[in-house]
């Protein structure tokens, strides 16, 4: 009894600190994105002024940098999210791995069903906050039409890539096999996100 209560007590004060951690992590998250859409709207108000070649493309640069930053933070949390909704084993990080990775999913404590969910927040959030980008930033510039052009890019790429997964785990059950399948099949590239993404920008300038 002993021995249980005190497990019960080490799970507890985990789970605290765990949601600690998260909460630091998306402060940090958060605190990032606010500071990307600064630079942005500093480094496009430069370039409206100035009228300068370089300054607009340092605006392009900036635009493209926080696009692709902010998208790959919204990816993550919407994993996130979706594990948690589907009640999945998540392991928190002690701090996060390549600027955006704050969790681990463990594959062999978690069910297929439960990736799913993992996997179609993660696609979401995406393709939300391009929806949301495109509602609420107005095309005011090249810059501005950039930002929102890769976030959609963005989002393709991450379908092409986990959509395949997702389908193939229904089949399988075994979402790390389809997962490194997917990871070693040639072919796998960034090209058709992008153009995606050129030929939205061409539409919105």
């Amino acid at each position: 009894m002993a021995e249980a209560t005190e497990q019960t007590l080490q799970s507890d004060e985990e789970a605290r600190r765990s949601a600690a951690r998260l909460r630091r992590f998306a402060g940090w998250h958060g605190s990032a994105m606010l500071a990307g859409f600064t630079l942005l709207g500093a480094a496009t108000m430069w370039a409206d002024t100035s009228g300068l070649l370089i300054a607009n493309v340092v605006a392009l640069g900036v635009a493209f940098v926080v696009a692709t930053f902010t998208a790959s933070i919204v990816h993550e949390w919407g994993h996130f999210l979706g594990a948690r909704l589907a009640g999945s084993e998540v392991r928190v990080f002690s701090k996060p791995k390549r600027l955006y990775f704050v969790f681990e999913f463990d594959m062999e404590a978690n069910t297929p069903a439960q990736f799913e969910w993992l996997s179609i927040g993660g696609i979401s959030a995406n393709w939300l906050y391009a929806l949301l980008l495109l509602v609420l930033i107005p095309v005011a510039s090249w810059a501005h039409a950039l930002l929102i052009a890769v976030a959609f890019a963005r989002a393709v790429n991450v379908s092409l890539f986990e959509v395949p997964v997702l389908m193939r785990t229904r089949e399988s059950k075994n979402p790390q096999q389809e997962l490194d399948h997917q990871l070693n099949t040639v072919g796998i590239r960034q090209g058709a996100g992008y153009l995606a993404g050129a030929l939205i920008w061409l539409a919105l300038v």
